[in-house]
């Protein structure tokens, strides 16, 4: 879930260009179907996915659903939707009372940089599994770590800040020796006995340091929580630590901030046999 929908798909170029190279290298993955019904989660605002992925649609595409867990994302999103075989609706992947319309519905689920802000990965792949069709398939992009885990861990130690929802943002295996395994498990415990998995790992740079710091407080979903008087003092407190922990490397370069994420990502593709 986003607060800020314009702030986010403003300064959200990382996932664009990311989902553009992972598509490139791995689009040989995906096995259309003739006519498919086409669903991505974490839709969000929706502009990553237009000059990403939209590009790799079959021409005999059926329908395309995009599903937010955020009221706030949607509703940006169908003010900016370009697709005319598209709907766009609200709910939460993890959800246990799937709706009957979205059973046995899908042939391809994608979801991009999405599963890391996933509290219950389990039951979100298990919900997949029960939207695609027989020999449907599902292509997952997301962070091993997030940017923000460190700077979420440091607001977890602070009392002043530590009782506002700060930890339903950390990153599910974030204190996990072994993400991928844990990651693995839940695609084979929830039925993707046949899948692949590939790891990806670089570092992108801002050159622009508002551009680093809207989209870190876009994604920083507990701030509401913050009663209004103290987020200002908050927000500088958290400027100071995203700057900070082993994913973030910064530069100053003529009096000018060059901010690098350093990230490691996975790839995932996986069949409902």
């Amino acid at each position: 879930m986003m607060i800020f929908p314009k702030m986010f798909a403003d300064s959200n170029r990382i996932t664009t260009q990311l989902i553009k190279k992972h598509l490139k290298e791995y689009n040989h993955l995906i096995k259309w179907r003739n006519q498919p019904s086409v669903l991505e989660i974490g839709y969000g605002d929706g502009g990553s996915s237009q000059k990403s992925f939209f590009p790799h649609l079959p021409k005999d595409l059926k329908e395309f659903v995009a599903l937010d867990k955020s009221e706030k994302m949607v509703e940006y999103a169908r003010k900016n939707s370009i697709l005319p075989t598209m709907k766009i609706e609200q709910l939460d992947i993890t959800t246990k009372q799937l709706p009957s319309q979205y059973i046995n519905r899908f042939d391809h689920i994608f979801g991009f940089f999405l599963m890391h802000m996933v509290k219950d990965p389990k039951q979100a792949f298990m919900n997949m599994h029960k939207m695609l069709k027989q020999g449907g398939s599902i292509f997952q992009t997301f962070f091993e770590r997030t940017p923000i885990d460190n700077t979420l861990e440091k607001l977890l130690k602070n009392p002043e800040w530590n009782t506002y929802g700060v930890e339903d943002l950390l990153s599910p295996y974030n204190s996990s020796p072994d993400p991928r395994q844990e990651w693995e498990r839940n695609l084979k415990e929830t039925g993707f006995q046949n899948y692949n998995f590939f790891e990806d790992s670089g570092s992108f740079q801002y050159h622009d340091s508002n551009e680093f710091d809207n989209l870190m407080l876009s994604v920083c979903t507990f701030l509401p929580n913050i009663p209004e008087e103290k987020q200002e003092d908050f927000k500088k407190y958290y400027r100071k630590l995203t700057r900070t922990g082993k994913l973030i490397d910064v530069q100053v370069v003529d009096g000018k901030e060059i901010i690098s994420i350093n990230y490691k990502l996975f790839i995932t593709s996986a069949w409902r046999s």
